[in-house]
């Protein structure tokens, strides 16, 4: 059938979704790790300007690059890292699903100074949640449960681990546990997920006028800083 020149198919499709049925979100779930790390910013009293060094002793080697060293909060969450990354035109991605650490994986990158450019970088949110693990009590994972979704009423989700290779989160604490991804993860129903989104938009305004002014010369891939600065204490307070 078609409508103005348009082809138009009112077949069923093959899955009929209900609002308990859980969708893998993939890299939506980006948005939600920026929200959590504003929340662990505020708890913890960090700011998006410190650096990133300070969150990651076990990688102290690679910031002996005063590139690396100078890369802040706010860089991993603009992806403005200034390290050689090309995600769509290379084999940068296969590369980094294959790799057991993403963190070390993305320090190894040359880098040519943090805030140069942006280029789309799926191990940037990784790295960052490494680094508010930790920072928040009781690692990332249990921390964002009890001050992120729990506080949403979400409860019926599944935070997927990365790498891929262990992707069975351990309970001892004994050994290493794989990180929850902030690029493949968070199987969500649709109920939970407006429930993650709208309660973004009722936050209290928490911006300096100081702060303000600065946004406003930032280029435009700086809206997820901005979203960052103006929900911390959403949650919390």
């Amino acid at each position: 059938r078609f409508e103005d020149n348009i082809a138009i198919d009112q077949s069923r499709p093959d899955k009929q979704w209900t609002r308990t049925d859980k969708h893998y979100v993939a890299s939506v779930n980006k948005a939600l790790t920026s929200t959590i790390t504003g929340i662990a910013l505020d708890a913890y009293d960090l700011e998006v300007d410190d650096k990133i060094s300070t969150l990651l002793p076990d990688q102290s080697s690679y910031f002996t690059d005063p590139n690396k060293a100078a890369l802040s909060i706010a860089n991993m969450l603009n992806m403005q890292l200034g390290l050689t990354w090309e995600e769509w035109s290379s084999n940068d991605l296969s590369l980094l699903w294959k790799s057991t650490d993403f963190t070390e994986f993305l320090l190894t990158r040359d880098n040519a100074g943090p805030g140069t450019a942006w280029k789309y970088n799926s191990a940037s949110p990784n790295m960052l949640l490494k680094g508010l693990d930790n920072t928040v009590d009781g690692g990332i994972r249990d921390w964002a449960d009890i001050n992120f979704y729990s506080k949403l009423g979400i409860t019926d989700y599944n935070w997927i681990s990365q790498p891929d290779t262990s992707m069975t989160w351990a309970c001892s604490t004994t050994s290493p546990q794989p990180l929850p991804s902030s690029t493949r993860s968070s199987i969500l129903n649709r109920y939970m997920m407006a429930k993650s989104g709208p309660q973004a938009c009722r936050m209290r305004e928490t911006i300096s006028s100081g702060k303000r002014t600065r946004l406003a010369k930032s280029p435009p891939q700086a809206s997820v800083l901005w979203l960052v600065r103006r929900t911390r204490n959403w949650l919390i307070r």
